[in-house]
């Protein structure tokens, strides 16, 4: 593990990916990125629109693809019988995602593996993978009602 010496006025003695270690004894672990940072958000909305194909094209702006995907939601799962069983259109749109209408990933290791990349960290403990991976479909929803809001004139 390659250490990072900084010596000055910062305290820090040694510094690796996983730990920082002050001169007085003492050790801060990074925490992983925020998930209302701004870097967190484009890099969710990327990830999403990436996943949104029209028709085998994956080259659309993203208000055409937020339309699209939000289109097939109505058309196809958003009727009047679902709204009755789940008024929560958020949990509506999770359920239609566990569908797989777009190129969403679904296995859990690849959950983990979007998870990092988007939270910029190299492991999670476990109680962070179960709680990522159960709650994986209600975050996505949230964040293409969020992109619906962003992208709609």
């Amino acid at each position: 593990m390659k250490y990072l010496n900084m010596k000055g006025n910062c305290g820090i003695e040694t510094a690796t990916t996983s730990t920082i270690k002050f001169k007085d004894g003492t050790s801060l672990k990074p925490q992983r990125m925020r998930t209302n940072t701004n870097a967190y958000k484009s890099a969710i909305e990327n990830y999403l629109l990436d996943c949104i194909d029209i028709d085998g094209e994956t080259n659309g702006t993203p208000t055409v693809k937020i339309q699209y995907f939000f289109d097939r939601f109505e058309s196809e799962f958003n009727h009047s019988y679902e709204i009755h069983r789940t008024p929560n259109r958020q949990d509506r749109i999770a359920d239609y995602l566990q569908g797989l209408p777009i190129a969403i990933d679904f296995y859990y290791y690849k959950i983990l593996k979007v998870a990092k990349t988007l939270l910029q960290v190299e492991s999670f403990t476990d109680k962070q993978e179960d709680k990522i991976c159960s709650n994986w479909w209600n975050h996505c929803a949230f964040h293409l009602i969020r992109l619906q809001e962003k992208y709609s004139a």
